[in-house]
């Protein structure tokens, strides 16, 4: 007999993701400051994204829970974000994950379903 334990339980300091991530690549600019308090600009690209955030690559080290602004180049719209998580990268760069402070309907112009959730309470 075999059990199904939800994925809350497997890792509950992990949050469960709230719409599908999809890697796409959008060109994004980001202002915000550095962790010497020096405001940067940056234009660089989504590594991927979702209904509440994106994974960006950052040459400029930043730290969780600061807001940031990104705009989205091809549509010109701005969104203030939240870090919630930073990892190594490549070539020097910082992999930086950001979610939205405000509800950002169309800010990537992409419709995203609810996910579907397996398991029953």
């Amino acid at each position: 007999m075999s059990s199904t334990v939800p994925v809350s339980q497997i890792n509950p300091s992990r949050r469960l993701r709230r719409s599908k991530r999809l890697g796409l690549s959008v060109p994004v600019l980001v202002h915000g400051k550095n962790m010497s308090g020096e405001p940067f600009r940056e234009l660089t690209r989504t590594l991927s994204l979702n209904a509440n955030g994106a994974l960006v690559l950052l040459s400029s080290l930043v730290q969780e829970r600061q807001t940031l602004l990104i705009e989205n180049k091809n549509t010109r719209q701005e969104q203030e974000c939240r870090v919630v998580n930073i990892g190594g990268g490549e070539n020097g760069k910082w992999k930086v994950g950001v979610e939205f402070t405000r509800q950002a309907i169309g800010f990537w112009e992409i419709y995203f379903p609810p996910l579907q959730r397996t398991g029953r309470m």
